[in-house]
């Protein structure tokens, strides 16, 4: 019988280490937590009982009663789970299955700690010898049978589960494995027999059904381990090799980086980028091969990675090719830290930019020509723009010109004549020739008015604000419509080049508004703000036409080339209160202008 004995302490230390090992796998195999926890559960009960058997006190072994049964609690409930997860079942099972299938078990616990008590589980406890051993003999109570039938009921159970899901839902199982499950299910029943149905000589009161146990957590260790971890084996395997592969023919460069900034590990697709092998790399920093000048960037971007802890991208870099070449790549860099957050190594996966970093380059050129072209077209247009301005002015000038010396000095000789002709003529006939002279004076006042306009005689003789005054005067006069300028000396401080536009501008506006807007009152504004000038010309008459009656008028396209020429802006809109706003903004500090402008 010391065979026995010494078996069980065989039995619970194998059981042990295969609890460990089934933990260990518990994110390979399916089930073996379950199975880690049933075969400690075995374990522990192995050793309780050998520990029974191995005393010779009362006492002792009643302690050491209560312990197997502790630690059996968690053997037969586990059954039914185990052929579950066996059978290829994931789902989590609710709390209540739990509860019930652990209630009976936790009532015998408690019927078995409390035996002296009350005689429903045990009537009675002693010991007899048997050989060199000492058993505990029982008198079995009248819930025994209760306690006994739920153990060989969960067996049973766990028999039909595994029918029902080898027929009705057929899982993907190898017939070794299937083996495995069946022996596992028919041991206890096997090995039972003999401690509570045969008197079988040499084993009369010794429980057998620790061996039944044993050969059930072998059954199920290997049906839920042996397949599923060498399979799991087997497929890191694989999965490593096609890793391999993809890395060496992938379209990037896979590689890790020590703290001290050399590779630790490079693909093989490196020699595919920078004609190096992987193994020369391994070793050496990764400076050695960025340029200098990019290194900087490089580690501030690593800086950078292990203060944030996280994936960064982005960053650009320029690598040497082992032929002298230099290339374009860019990398995104992930830390691998420690508990203290210190990095371990830098993960990164690098990419070949040296097509799109040329391809920018190349529209980068492409761009600056177009910008040159442009600006050179633009300066040719405004040279055209100005050389038409300059003849228009010149033409205007000369008709002024000519008009002062020679309409207004012929009017002033018919305004003589007429006034000899007054001194002469007869009393009744002096209202008519009156008449003629101050007819002729007028005549003579608007013809120089329309020289002073086209020869810009105010602008040559007064500042710009005057001049403008004087203009608003004068045009009100002329027309009827009253007009409010407000401009100060500062305000209108422009070279002559740009005050000849503005006045122009201004004049130009003022005439369109009389012209199509029938006002009542203009207001002619000059201020500065913000490194600006603005020129606007407000008018309360009708409200601005639609669409391209508005952009194809003479006087609006004079505007436009007058802002052209000032580099300024042009616009013609209508203000909150509806009245019409011509506005011209001139940028301060052009070529030609004086004091701040």
């Amino acid at each position: 019988m010391h065979l026995y004995l010494h078996a069980l302490f065989i039995f619970s230390g194998m059981l042990f280490a295969l609890a460990a090992l089934a933990w260990s796998h518990r994110r390979l195999a399916t089930g073996a937590e379950a199975l880690s926890v049933f075969l400690a559960a075995e374990g522990g009960t192995c050793l309780a009982y050998a520990l029974n058997l191995s005393s010779a006190e009362l006492n002792t072994k009643l302690l050491w009663t209560h312990a197997e049964y502790f630690f059996g609690l968690g053997v037969a409930p586990l059954l039914p789970i185990l052929v579950l997860r066996a059978t290829g079942y994931r789902e989590r099972l609710q709390p209540w299955v739990w509860l019930a299938l652990f209630a009976i078990p936790a009532l015998g616990v408690a019927m078995n700690w409390s035996c002296r008590l009350h005689p429903w589980h045990y009537a009675r406890v002693w010991l007899e010898p048997l050989g060199d051993l000492t058993l505990l003999a029982k008198s079995r109570g009248p819930l025994y049978p209760l306690f006994f039938g739920y153990l060989y009921g969960l067996i049973l159970a766990a028999g039909g589960i595994f029918v029902w899901r080898m027929f009705r839902r057929p899982v993907k199982k190898g017939w070794w494995s299937m083996t495995l499950i069946a022996v596992a299910l028919a041991a206890p029943l096997v090995c039972g027999t003999p401690y509570y149905w045969m008197e079988v000589p040499g084993l009369k009161r010794v429980n057998t059904l620790h061996i039944g146990f044993f050969v059930t957590a072998l059954a199920f260790s290997g049906a839920l381990l042996r397949g599923q971890v060498l399979g799991v084996a087997r497929a890191l395997g694989e999965a490593q090799e096609r890793n391999e592969l993809l890395l060496a023919h992938a379209n990037a460069i896979f590689y890790t980086i020590a703290p001290d900034g050399r590779f630790t590990y490079v693909s093989d697709s490196w020699q595919t980028f920078l004609g190096y092998r992987a193994e020369e790399m391994v070793g050496r920093e990764y400076r050695e091969v960025v340029l200098a000048e990019d290194v900087p960037a490089c580690d501030a971007f690593l800086a950078e990675v292990v203060r944030s802890g996280e994936l960064r991208s982005g960053v650009e870099y320029r690598v040497r090719h082992k032929d002298g070449s230099v290339w374009w790549h860019t990398s995104s860099i992930k830390p691998v830290l420690d508990a203290k957050r210190r990095p371990v190594t830098f993960v990164g996966l690098a990419y070949d930019i040296t097509a799109v970093k040329r391809t920018q380059e190349e529209l980068q050129e492409a761009n600056e020509r177009l910008r040159q072209l442009i600006a050179s077209r633009e300066a040719e247009l405004r040279e055209a723009v100005a050389g038409a301005l300059n003849a228009s002015e010149g033409e205007a000038r000369r008709i002024g010109q000519e008009i002062h010396d020679g309409i207004c000095q012929e009017l002033v000789g018919v305004m003589r004549m007429a006034e000899g002709v007054v001194r002469r003529c007869k009393a009744e006939e002096a209202p008519l020739a009156r008449a003629l002279v101050d007819q002729t004076v007028h005549l003579l006042g608007l013809a120089r008015g329309i020289s002073h306009e086209l020869t810009l005689h105010d602008l040559e003789a007064l500042s710009l604000c005057e001049a403008l005054a004087v203009f608003a005067r004068r045009f009100a006069g002329t027309t009827g419509v009253e007009i409010e300028i407000n401009c100060s000396q500062e305000s209108c401080a422009f070279a002559a080049t740009p005050s000849e536009h503005i006045y122009r501008f201004v004049r130009e506006a003022v005439v369109n508004a009389v012209r199509h807007g029938k006002p009542t009152r203009i207001w002619i504004d000059v201020v500065r703000e913000k490194g600006q000038a603005v020129v606007s010309v407000t008018n309360d008459g009708l409200l601005l036409p639609e669409g391209e009656a508005l952009q194809t008028g003479s006087g609006v396209k004079q505007m436009k080339m007058r802002a052209q020429q000032l580099k300024g802006e042009f616009t013609l809109k209508r203000d909150a209160q509806g009245k019409t706003v011509a506005e011209l903004t001139v940028p301060l500090r052009l070529p030609g202008t004086q004091g701040e402008a």
